[in-house]
């Protein structure tokens, strides 16, 4: 490792610690949990043609949880994949970011870029496909940018390959694999080359090959989810206001730096700076007629705004949004690094600063931003699990979004006694349950004999009293 890459290195480390602490402290969340019990806990065969039917199935994702989890459901093993995956990403992030820079400024200014988003280092610390995703995608990516610059067939088909694990790991990526494929192909027919026809030949015969490969994974899986109609979230306003505006409102957390007008203006600020690098990058490209990496990844990142514009316009399916789209992140972030990366060191440094600051900002070890719900669930259910009396069994109720990581507890911590939760989508108002778990304000809604036992956070525990439970012949 050359000296000057050391601070890079060391940031690295950094981040995989985080990732590695959020995985050991976090609650267990719905979707996770839910993944554990209704998919991972099928036969083999049944997650691979993903039956039953559901977007939330992250098939590669599934199977590593199934495989990893073998000897137990400690949340540990369960999240494992995805944070070996983080140290994946990092790593092709680290090789991407000081592999041709020198300057060390510029060389932690594009690991800023592109590692120091304090949402999407979220999901190398939980069991969902998005993870594994952006891991394989950094690595495609890594290996894409070597092939452009000095082709050889080793590097494509790594490319192609991470690209197809990515897709595996969770559908949107297959936005990203059919925009490689397009991308590395104007690329090579652009370049002025005597063998462009022989290594434009050779190349589509390894893009076919993957195809091919991608299309034997998905095709069942795929069709089951379109029969079902599971291609559901998602948003409808626009590509602006639902992929771009999420992932920037996502990346500060909607924090109010400058007001109440914040998220709008970060909003427009990393627009103008996307657009106006990608512009430039592929404006020198079509001057000079060879491609190089900042026009390879512009073109990329058109290519793949391009694609979900038009599904959504033929198809209906809906724009991607938050989680569903930061496969966008890195190819903006690389088009931004390219460009600024011929400005001055203090602006690098300036960047990294930045940078830095809204990571620290939005860093935690408590909670994710999309499952925020599930931040107590874990201590809840350890509480709840003590209050047992010898050979007593507890009806345990609670709203419906912490029913499946109450389950997966239930299950990992092998708790027997617990009668319930129900996926209960209303407030009962009789007096079954022994405790029933919900936000404050709901609480009025249960049967008025009902008292607070504890507060976690906006949610609250509440008791039957023994004295009021009714008895057998009133049930």
């Amino acid at each position: 490792m050359k000296p000057k890459a050391l601070l890079p290195a060391l940031f690295c480390i950094l981040l995989f610690a985080y990732c590695a602490a959020r995985v050991t402290l976090l609650s267990m969340t719905h979707d996770e949990s839910t993944t554990v019990l209704m998919f991972a806990s099928k036969p083999w065969g049944q997650i691979l043609a993903n039956e039953p039917p559901s977007a939330n199935n992250h098939i590669l994702n599934t199977l590593l949880v199934k495989l990893f989890t073998l000897g137990g459901l400690h949340k540990v093993l369960v999240r494992l994949p995805n944070l070996l995956a983080g140290a994946l990403f990092l790593f092709f992030t680290y090789r991407m970011a000081t592999e041709d820079e020198k300057r060390p400024a510029w060389q932690l200014a594009g690991l800023a870029l592109l590692a120091f988003n304090p949402y999407l280092l979220e999901f190398f610390g939980l069991a969902r496909g998005y993870g594994l995703s952006l891991g394989f995608q950094m690595g495609s990516l890594f290996f894409a940018r070597r092939y452009i610059r000095e082709p050889s067939s080793g590097a494509l088909a790594w490319s192609l390959l991470l690209a197809v694990a990515g897709a595996y790991s969770n559908f949107t990526l297959l936005n990203y694999f059919v925009a490689l494929c397009l991308a590395l192909n104007v690329m090579l027919l652009r370049n002025q080359r005597k063998e462009r026809r022989a290594s434009w030949l050779a190349a589509n015969g390894q893009i076919l090959l993957f195809s091919l490969l991608l299309l034997v994974l998905l095709y069942l899986p795929v069709k089951a989810n379109l029969a079902a109609g599971a291609f559901y979230y998602g948003g409808q306003k626009g590509f602006f206001a639902d992929t771009f505006a999420s992932l920037t409102e996502h990346f500060i957390s909607n924090r109010a730096y400058l007001g109440k007008h914040t998220a709008t203006i970060c909003t427009w600020a990393t627009a103008l700076l996307a657009i106006g690098a990608a512009g430039r990058h592929l404006w020198l490209w079509l001057q000079r007629r060879r491609a190089d990496s900042g026009a390879f990844f512009s073109f990329l990142l058109g290519a793949m705004a391009l694609s979900t514009i038009i599904q959504h316009a033929w198809l209906g399916t809906p724009y991607l949004t938050g989680r569903t789209a930061l496969s966008f992140y890195p190819l903006m972030a690389l088009a931004i690094w390219e460009l600024l990366r011929a400005t001055p060191a203090w602006a690098a440094w300036a960047l990294t600063a930045l940078l830095t600051a809204n990571l620290l900002a939005n860093a935690n070890l408590v909670q994710s931003q999309d499952w925020w719900y599930d931040r107590y669930t874990e201590s809840l259910t350890r509480y709840v699990a003590a209050q047992r009396q010898e050979g007593q069994h507890i009806r345990f109720g609670a709203s419906w979004l912490f029913v499946p990581t109450i389950q997966y507890y239930r299950k990992a911590w092998g708790i027997g006694f617990f009668i319930g939760p129900n996926m209960d989508r209303e407030v009962p108002t009789d007096k079954y349950f022994d405790y029933y778990y919900l936000h404050r304000d709901e609480t009025a809604k249960l049967h008025p004999d009902y008292v607070p036992e504890k507060d976690f956070g906006e949610y609250r525990l509440m008791k039957l009293p023994p004295e009021k439970k009714e008895k057998p012949g009133e049930e």
